[in-house]
């Protein structure tokens, strides 16, 4: 069974710690992550968020064979008070 590392990189000033669909994430610390039907969900959703890294286990490195960095540059978030994507609201 194939598995995924997700890495959650919290923005600058929030929480170090993320729990989302069971797991708990700690900044800068690979999860794995089954690939099961039963996380399928929680795997898109995590791939498509920009605050996590999502790659298949075991191919986390940098093209040099390193591991990146657990503490991410504070240059790739966005300024205090702006969001990172477009957020969506629901207006009904």
């Amino acid at each position: 069974m194939s598995a995924i590392s997700a890495i959650y990189r919290a923005p600058k000033g929030d929480s170090k710690v993320c729990e989302l669909f069971g797991f708990t994430f700690f900044d800068g610390q690979p999860v794995v992550i089954e690939d099961t039907p039963e996380n399928a969900h929680a795997i898109k959703k995590l791939s498509n968020n920009a605050l996590f890294e999502v790659s298949e286990e075991g191919s986390a490195t940098h093209s040099s064979g390193e591991m990146p960095s657990p503490h991410p540059d504070p240059d790739d978030y966005p300024p205090e008070g702006q969001q990172r994507g477009g957020r969506r609201s629901h207006r009904g």
